[in-house]
């Protein structure tokens, strides 16, 4: 009888040792791995809006739709919201553009000299980026629209962000326009950060 407990003794003590290691181990490692996950990616958008105006009359480039000044040498890290990050760009480890819009805001016009747009982006001569890559499309642009939404690319604007300066230029199938119209254009990026 003494043999048979002192054997079971021995069998159950390896099992309980095994299991109090991995509670321990367990204990030490919950509290690690929440303060690494911590320390991941931080994120914030960039919103960028402004205006430009579309004269009236034949585009002399049916390609070429006109966006703001803004978008024509564009420092994301030279915004408000890059600045309040606390951040710097080396610190930068994806830019995505999420959202963009074309907003008419001259008062009872609309889109219908537009029928697609696409954006691209590229950097200044001599930064290797030279050459256009679309960003964000829209087509088929329904006759009486006021407002369109650019299906975005997932495309990541690290290397471009990283450049003194990037520029946002778009191309559209366009017609002539009987008067001039005043549009919104609005982007927003969104920053992934160390």
């Amino acid at each position: 009888m003494r043999l048979s407990i002192a054997n079971g003794i021995r069998t159950i003590f390896p099992v309980l040792e095994r299991l109090t290691m991995r509670l321990l181990l367990m204990s030490l490692l919950l509290p690690l791995s929440l303060a690494l996950a911590g320390c991941g990616l931080a994120s914030f958008d960039i919103p960028i809006t402004d205006t430009v105006t579309v004269e009236a009359g034949a585009p002399s480039d049916e390609q070429t739709l006109e966006l703001p000044e803004k978008f024509k040498e564009l420092r994301l890290n030279a915004t408000k919201e890059f600045g309040d990050s606390g951040f710097g760009i080396k610190d930068v480890e994806s830019v995505k553009l999420t959202r963009a819009r074309i907003k008419v805001l001259t008062p009872g016009a609309n889109l219908d000299f537009l029928t697609s747009a696409r954006f691209f982006v590229q950097g200044p001569a001599g930064s290797g980026l030279e050459n256009k890559v679309e960003i964000g499309s829209v087509s088929n642009i329904a006759p009486g629209s006021t407002s369109v939404s650019l299906s975005v690319k997932n495309t990541n604007l690290k290397e471009y962000a990283m450049l003194d300066s990037m520029t946002i230029s778009a191309e559209a199938d366009r017609g002539e326009l009987e008067e001039a119209v005043d549009l919104e254009v609005h982007a927003v990026f969104h920053v992934e950060v160390f």
